[in-house]
């Protein structure tokens, strides 16, 4: 294309592709400004190859590019712009289209007219696009097209409506309902999105408001990810969407302490209460407040929950998270208020307001109250600490510790790491098979169980071809389950998933795979490091299993680079991920294509050792051979490594950082340390492309020889960013 820099052609393409099959009539609009006047190249096109052609016509410097959503009348291809764009103001109205195909969610970062969105406003728009998402796949929506449109994410849900003023006012209600459940202080979901012809960005296409400065700077949009299979939500669906706004309560009789919805003064009872809003926002036909935590469970941060003041004064409260669905206003006030209502004949609310009680005294225990710099923890029913003699320890008897697979897999967590397409789904199938007929695994005993196994990564389809390969006829056994999709985030309620799915239907199962942590790991918060995300994520997990007394295997893959030091290094990641395993297995190739490989074992529940295992390409299962031995040529790679480590100017300015880092770590690109370590009195000569590589490649050595975790951060389309922490502030990567 002419204008290259301007154009993805390749996502241009796939856009088309996914929105407008069939050949549909569409219209493109080029926009852009001068001064207060607003100039449009508009052409409506049924083809990709002759719209790509005729982007070459026009100049697309300082213009943003759209395309209509909806199904366009195709007598509108019979315009004057057939094929071509022209300068005008004919475009699509509302009567020109057809039918409504899709429901646009826009969630936009809140910021002055006419400018880019920052980076950290881009994030913020994405952390909610995933809140929005894990919400609307809980009520029953199909799985959407994700998008960044340069400037926030969107959300396209397929749809299937005719253009009438019931289905457009049925879609303006559903947005109005996002809104006032997700907006808040940095993102808003855009609500005039319900008109029939509303055009979106066409992906592929820079987005180009305002000037393109560091600060805020002109991005491609582009497509984020997009279903195997566009699946058309129903009217239904939509409409149980445009309930789930908390309607207002109607009026009760309260006690003497009560007064009536006009007088309520809802937020001087937050204040009295303990309820901290983080604002006051107006939505479509009342106030409300996002709460920084919600009373029924404080994990349910930063506005995902929410109190409404209608303009008539009733006043209702809602969560957006399913562990909360079904709690009202009435539920918030007689936990923190008991006894305000004299009629409470709703039978189920009793059971609500203890369990949300329970659960709201316990989260409640400790109370921070930040004073200046400092933070007082103020007691309320703090526990005693006690102390066990070592004599009483080695006396005390314990229930034996479970394996699912003897000094391999033990109870709790276990992280499984192996490079992308080396088998490793291959090895988890095996294993769930092998542990569900109680058969050695690799020449480790197992325990007979059920098992459960998270693949998704493939479909049923693809998993039903590897069964039957694996097992050559044989039928499968009944005790093995598999789980393939709707899965959340554990930032949007995956335990409380998987909890109800082993409580409710697969009591027995004593292993779950998760195949692979990335679809399940938390979100990173925006006051969070990598680390501390993953650190999290691990330290959830763990508990959950241990609670259940089962095994829970997560399955991630290894880092691009390959540390011979440290096996441990070499999982993808921080080391968080590992930090709070209980075992951690890592597969290792000296090329993708060998069938040999080696398995390192290590963990607080399992001995250290390195086995050799073979894939058998007949049977598509790995094969113990062995335990692996140290070569001559394994040690003299580490040493030559260790020594350019230990000599390297690089490491000396890393180590003068994070040894005189007092509070927050350190954080910069490559070529930022050195003048970091000019103010040390260390001169370093080499490139920012040679010190970028240095920190990439020796991130392991780093945190096992000097406890130093060197963290590499996206910079948007800049440079790595680069975070030094203080030395021995974070875990070494096993005990």
């Amino acid at each position: 294309m002419k204008w290259a820099e301007y154009y993805d052609e390749a996502t241009i393409r796939k856009t088309l592709e996914v929105m407008k099959p069939d050949g549909r009539v569409y219209e493109i609009r080029a926009i852009s400004k001068s001064g207060n006047r607003k100039r449009i190249l508009s052409g409506y096109f049924t083809d990709a190859d002759t719209l790509i052609q005729q982007f070459d016509t026009i100049d697309p410097r300082h213009a943003n590019t759209y395309i209509t959503i909806n199904k366009v009348n195709d007598d509108c291809y019979s315009r004057e712009q057939h094929d071509k764009f022209l300068l005008t103001d004919r475009t699509t109205n509302d009567d020109e289209i057809d039918a409504y195909e899709w429901f646009f969610v826009d969630l936009d970062p809140k910021r002055m007219a006419d400018i880019s969105s920052s980076d950290e406003e881009l994030e913020a728009s994405e952390i909610l696009a995933d809140k929005v998402y894990g919400y609307m796949g809980s009520l029953g929506f199909k799985e959407p097209i994700r998008a960044m449109s340069g400037n926030g994410y969107h959300l396209m849900y397929r749809i299937d409506l005719a253009n009438n003023d019931e289905n457009e006012a049925l879609v303006g209600r559903c947005l109005n309902v996002l809104a006032d459940t997700f907006n808040n202080s940095l993102v808003k979901i855009d609500t005039v999105n319900d008109n029939p012809s509303r055009i979106c960005k066409l992906y592929g296409t820079l987005a180009q408001k305002g000037a393109n400065t560091k600060k805020r700077p002109h991005r491609m949009s582009k497509l984020i990810s997009v279903p195997d299979e566009i699946e058309v939500n129903s009217i239904e669906v939509l409409q149980k969407l445009a309930k789930e706004l908390p309607a207002p309560p109607p009026p009760q009789k309260a006690s003497s302490s009560a007064v009536s919805a006009h007088e309520f003064d809802i937020e001087t009872w937050m204040a009295e209460h303990g309820l901290e809003p983080m604002g006051k926002e107006a939505g479509s036909d009342c106030v409300y407040y996002p709460l920084k935590h919600c009373p029924f469970n404080s994990s349910h941060t930063n506005g995902d929950s929410k109190i409404f003041r209608y303009t008539d004064g009733k006043i209702s409260f809602k969560c957006h998270h399913n562990s909360c669905r079904g709690r009202k206003w009435q539920d918030v006030r007689e936990m923190l208020e008991p006894g305000c209502y004299d009629n409470a004949d709703d039978p189920e609310r009793d059971q609500r307001i203890e369990d949300g009680y329970k659960q709201h005294k316990k989260q409640m225990q400790y109370v921070v109250v930040s004073k200046t710099d400092d933070v007082e923890v103020v007691k309320k029913g703090l526990p005693k600490l006690q102390a066990i003699s070592a004599y009483d320890l080695q006396q005390k008897q314990f229930d034996e510790r479970y394996y699912a697979v003897q000094d391999l897999i033990p109870e709790g967590e276990t992280v499984i790491a192996a490079p992308p397409k080396t088998g490793k789904s291959w090895l988890m199938l095996d294993m769930c098979l092998k542990v569900a007929e109680g058969k050695p695994f690799l020449g480790f005993k197992t325990n007979k169980s059920d098992t459960l196994y998270l693949a998704l990564e493939d479909g049923d389809n693809f998993e039903q071809e590897r069964l039957n390969i694996v097992l050559d006829g044989k039928p499968a056994p009944k005790n093995f389950h598999f789980v393939f999709k709707d899965v959340m985030p554990m930032t949007e309620g995956f335990l409380l998933q998987l909890d109800e799915l082993l409580t409710e239907h697969y009591p027995d199962v004593k292993i779950v795979v998760i195949d692979t942590l990335q679809f399940v790991k938390y979100r990173q918060g925006k006051q969070e490091s990598a680390y501390e995300t993953d650190y999290r994520t691990g330290r959830d997990l763990k508990e959950f299993a241990e609670k259940r007394n089962i095994a829970v295997v997560v399955v991630t893959h290894t880092t691009k680079m390959r540390y011979i030091d440290d096996d441990m290094a070499n999982v993808s990641g921080t080391n968080g991920v590992t930090g709070a395993a209980d075992a951690v297995i890592v597969l290792g190739k000296e090329k993708r294509t060998d069938q040999d490989a080696k398995m390192f074992i290590t963990g607080r529940k399992v001995r250290q050792s390195m086995h050799n295992i073979k894939f058998n390409d007949k049977s598509c299962c790995w094969e113990y051979v062995g335990v692996a031995e140290i070569t001559d040529k394994d040690t003299r790679e580490q040493e030559e490594r260790l020594n350019m480590y230990s000599n390297s100017d690089i490491r000396k300015a890393v180590l003068l950082v994070a040894r005189n880092i007092k509070d927050e770590p350190w954080k910069g690109r490559a070529g930022d340390l050195i003048e970091a370590a000019l103010q040390y009195g260390l001169g370093l000569r080499e490139s920012n492309k040679e010190i970028g590589g240095f920190l990439n490649k020796m991130q392991g050595l780093f945190m096992s020889y000097d406890e130093v975790f060197v963290e590499k951060v996206k910079n948007g389309t800049g440079p790595w960013i680069y975070k030094i922490y203080p030395q021995g502030e974070i875990e070494k990567p096993f005990v």
